[in-house]
């Protein structure tokens, strides 16, 4: 049998970036998704362990890409944080330390609620790096081992913000060579579908679909059984549908 999976197709968007310097396109597409310069925008630099540098820096990458109304939150009082996104068109997580900025900001802070709230009510999220791994439900929970067979890693996978349910997104994904990782974490979570973006490239999810807008977007599937997977590589400009089941062995042998 085949599970099928519910992708709930939000009016927002995810977008998605790989890491590196943070593409201008990409932060124009923020701002512009958002509603336009005058929209709200939050940035969170809380994956970083320096806050409020990281804050003012970004602060002042999207002012001068256009950006009028950036909120930049740096205090750890996660009832700041979340007056602060409350009236978002946009949030901006930055790179950094993924795990860091869920234990400042854990699901019961109230914090992700307030993301996904953003997302689901037609905003735009975008993250970068660890920025990127939180958007999905499951991040990476450990590198790649030297093991001789393909299976689950016994570290498994770590609950992200959950924008998009049912995905685990890896960043700097063909410079890190992370191929391997990812499959071993969609064996930890059945069911899932695995997003990679490469260092310096970028993608957004929006309407059910995928498009690599810079540099190449990697979908990975895995089916029910795990016994098979299937990847669909992007280049800039080309989209594919949200996967919205686990393909049979069948198809991931390509029959």
């Amino acid at each position: 049998m085949i599970l099928a999976l519910s992708f709930a197709v939000a009016s927002g968007s995810l977008i998605v970036m790989g890491g590196g310097p943070e593409p201008e396109a990409a932060i124009k597409r923020i701002i512009e998704r958002a509603g336009g310069p005058g929209a709200k925008v939050v940035i969170l630099a809380f994956p970083h362990e320096a806050v409020e540098p990281s804050a003012k820096k970004l602060t002042t990458f999207f002012a001068g890409l256009g950006a009028k109304n950036t909120v930049a939150p740096t205090s750890l009082d996660s009832k700041i944080v979340a007056e602060a996104l409350s009236g978002a068109k946009g949030v901006f997580i930055s790179g950094g330390n993924q795990f860091l900025f869920l234990k400042r900001f854990p699901e019961e802070s109230g914090v992700p609620a307030a993301i996904r709230k953003v997302y689901n009510e037609g905003g735009v999220v975008a993250g970068t790096s660890a920025g990127a791994s939180l958007l999905s439900e499951w991040m990476p929970g450990a590198k790649s081992t030297d093991q001789t067979e393909l299976k689950p890693l016994a570290e498994g996978t770590e609950k992200g913000i959950a924008c998009l349910p049912n995905t685990l997104f890896d960043q700097h994904f063909l410079k890190r060579n992370r191929v391997t990782r990812m499959l071993q974490n969609l064996l930890s979570r059945p069911g899932s579908w695995g997003l990679g973006v490469d260092e310096r490239a970028w993608c957004e999810i929006r309407g059910g679909k995928v498009t690599a807008e810079q540099g190449q977007t990697v979908i990975l599937t895995c089916s029910e059984a795990g016994s098979g997977f299937q990847l669909k590589l992007l280049k800039p400009s080309e989209s594919a549908p949200v996967p919205s089941k686990a393909p049979s062995r069948a198809e991931t042998l390509g029959r």
